[in-house]
């Protein structure tokens, strides 16, 4: 019993049980009047809520219902007779859009609107024209994931994170409120999830298929909690055939969250925390001088994460995030199983944090902007188990150090920005990435030498093929900087036809020049009804040149680290006997390099049927 009074899962306990306590009235939700119940949900053209829009909802009669949207973006309806309703929402700076036809049923029904900026407003009057919708090039072809979806969702975020990923196919980008890196939040503070497939615009980086956009909830509603916790174990898993004895692994999660409003529709506030505690076993199987040895060896690993996001609401259509995140994770014994021993094992502790601040909103009728700064500081030591020459006998048995040890921290920045602009039957799009880094890397990698043996024959007669050792300081620091810039036009020639151009410009340090990546496609809808689109183009792609690779051709440049061979070695001192010959250090240099090209086309339809049913090829 004391040793679990110190568990940190039962301090998560007494948090749950704390938030559990809030007065049950801040967490019940009333019951729906009889009849159907409808939730219109208005949002910008970044995904975010519209407080304040104004939402009316006709029958088919003429009988008309009038609200507007909350703090959250939604208005409810309730006691509809089911039956088919046209919903029509407006909000300044914005164009009113029409669904009409909406079908509601009894029990609860939702609707997602997206507003667009006020640009065509004097040619829309009712609703748009459903071949002019389904033509929208900035649609894309998307799959959204609503509340119901979500919920099924895993509950710890890498493993959402993992499952979105399958989902999404190869490639996929994942971003949180627009941003890239960290975990994913809790699920339960997740609004929405897009999955976007717009392959030919300028202002993806990544030639991905798909990219995923999660959208947090504003948080400007009553305050209101939750705990998560799971245990998994290895009790009713088989022993592994190799090992003689059974392994056993654990894995204990817990998570608690917290989010309500600071100044009621001004300033929210959330606040999560959540840990893994957990250890699996690999199996060691070795033929070593005294025969086979095989046994399980335990792998722990220890996880704390820390989210907190603020909103602020600067006007009905604008908002300011700023969040920070920490997460730092502890793994032991790594390396180890198969022919690794136990002392080739090593242990890895990392600290990932982020800043991250972003304004979004229109300025003005046809101006909309989206601008993001994030910070992320990440420190990461190596430590070994052994400091002993490494000794990696084929077919047999790798012993001795893991030949790793020391630290890292990177430091980098990214600003991004956004800009819509639209103008008559234009739709421009122009924006500008830059990313920015300083790293210190003072990782040694075989320091300590490794002797290679051809056999476990070999090794018993003491004779080594080679020795290797890295010689000399490991410590380097350096910068590097990338930066794109872009500009989209999507012109509407016809209601039902857009064509797309536009072009991105990036460039990185330590490669050479320029690079240009024209992009290009249309968008047609050829059914009057607007539920098929048919969507074509391709571009040129870029990657990146990563500062890891960088960093190998500065600690090995000839003077600062080298590689020393020593051929037919002595053993354990390679350089007794007289067969022993050194051979010329090692180098790594960088050629003239550009950044790898990749150039992607495709074709795609895509089908609505009834009751919002979407069909992608």
């Amino acid at each position: 019993m004391p040793r679990l009074l110190c568990c940190p899962r039962l301090l998560a306990l007494w948090m749950a049980v704390a938030v559990l306590a809030v007065p049950a009235r801040l967490r019940a939700q009333a019951p729906s009047a009889p009849g159907g119940q409808l939730e219109v949900l208005v949002r910008d053209p970044s995904g975010a809520v519209i407080v304040g829009a104004a939402v009316t909802v006709t029958a088919a009669g003429g009988a008309r219902r009038e609200g507007k949207t909350g703090p959250n973006g939604e208005a409810t309806f309730e006691g509809l007779a089911p039956g088919r309703y046209d919903v029509r929402a407006t909000a300044d700076g914005f164009e009113p859009r029409a669904e009409n036809g909406v079908r509601v049923r009894q029990g609860r029904t939702r609707r997602e609107v997206t507003l667009k900026i006020a640009a065509l407003s004097e040619q829309v009057t009712v609703g748009r024209n459903p071949r002019e919708a389904a033509s929208d090039a900035r649609g894309g072809f998307e799959t959204v994931l609503g509340p119901d979806q979500i919920a099924q969702l895993p509950d710890d975020p890498d493993e959402m994170a993992q499952q979105l990923k399958n989902m999404a196919g190869p490639g996929a980008v994942l971003r949180v409120n627009g941003f890239r890196g960290g975990r994913l939040p809790p699920k339960n503070e997740i609004q929405e999830i897009r999955f976007h497939r717009n392959f030919f615009a300028a202002d993806n980086h990544e030639p991905s298929f798909v990219s995923v956009d999660i959208i947090t909830r504003p948080g400007f509603g009553a305050w209101s909690g939750g705990v998560n916790t799971g245990i998994r174990s290895t009790t009713l898993d088989a022993r592994n055939a190799f090992s003689p004895t059974k392994g056993s692994g654990r894995f204990d999660r817990y998570g608690l969250n917290v989010s309500g409003p600071l100044w009621k529709q001004h300033t929210s506030a959330s606040l999560a925390v959540d840990g893994i505690s957990s250890y699996e076993s690999q199996t060691i199987l070795a033929a070593l001088p005294e025969g086979t040895y095989a046994a399980p060896i335990r792998q722990p690993s220890d996880r704390v994460n820390v989210d907190a996001r603020l909103q602020q609401a600067l006007s009905k259509t604008h908002a300011l995030r700023f969040e920070y995140q920490r997460n730092h994770e502890d793994d032991q014994d790594l390396g180890v199983g198969g022919f690794n021993l136990a002392d080739r094992g090593y242990g890895r502790t990392t600290t990932d944090q982020y800043v991250r601040l972003s304004d979004t909103g229109p300025f003005g009728d046809h101006l909309y902007n989206d601008a993001r700064l994030q910070y992320h500081d990440q420190e990461m030591t190596t430590t070994p188990v052994s400091t002993a020459p490494a000794a990696m006998v084929l077919n047999a048995f790798n012993s001795g150090g893991a030949q790793q040890q020391g630290a890292t921290r990177t430091r980098e920045w990214e600003f991004a920005d956004d800009l819509d602009i639209t103008a008559g039957r234009h739709a421009l799009r122009a924006g500008t990435l830059i990313q920015a880094g300083r790293y210190d890397n003072a990782v040694a990698q075989n320091a300590d030498g490794t002797f290679t043996f051809s056999s476990l024959a070999a090794f018993l007669a003491g004779a080594p093929t080679t020795f290797t050792q890295r010689l000399g300081n490991p410590a380097v620091s350096y910068s590097q900087v990338q930066a794109g810039v872009y500009l989209q036009d999507d012109i509407r020639i016809t209601q039902s036809f857009t064509v797309s151009a536009g072009i991105r410009e990036e460039w990185q340090s330590h490669v050479n020049g320029l690079h240009a990546a024209p992009r290009g496609g249309i968008t047609w809808a050829p059914t009057r009804d607007g539920r098929t689109t048919i969507r074509a183009g391709g571009g040129v792609f870029y990657d990146w040149y990563t500062a890891d690779t960088y960093a190998q051709t500065l600690q090995v440049n000839g003077t600062r680290q080298t590689d020393l061979v020593v051929q037919q070695p002595g053993y354990p001192d390679p350089f007794a006997g007289g067969l022993a010959v050194t051979v010329p250090p090692g180098l790594i240099r960088q050629a003239a390099l550009s950044q790898p090209e990749i150039v992607e086309g495709l074709i795609g339809v895509q089908r609505q049927f009834e009751d919002g049913v979407n069909v992608n090829a």
